[in-house]
């Protein structure tokens, strides 16, 4: 992937190039293929200020583990 101008994610494709889709942004986030937008328009806005899920997953699990 590449980022352009105003942010857009970008893809090489055999075709060309194109723009990530919602579920192609929100895997690369770490969400599930099923998750279900609140607002789906809004959805672009949501995936950019989003932190990648797995991540947090694992660092919560490695502090509940030091914790208890």
């Amino acid at each position: 992937t590449a980022q352009g101008a105003g942010r857009r994610l970008w893809v090489r494709t055999d075709a060309g190039v194109r723009r990530l889709n919602r579920r192609e942004w929100a895997g690369l986030m770490g969400f599930p293929a099923d998750f279900a937008w609140p607002k789906p328009e809004a959805a672009r806005n949501l995936l950019g200020n989003s932190v990648h899920v797995p991540t947090v997953e694992a660092l919560a699990r490695s502090i509940r583990e030091q914790l208890f």
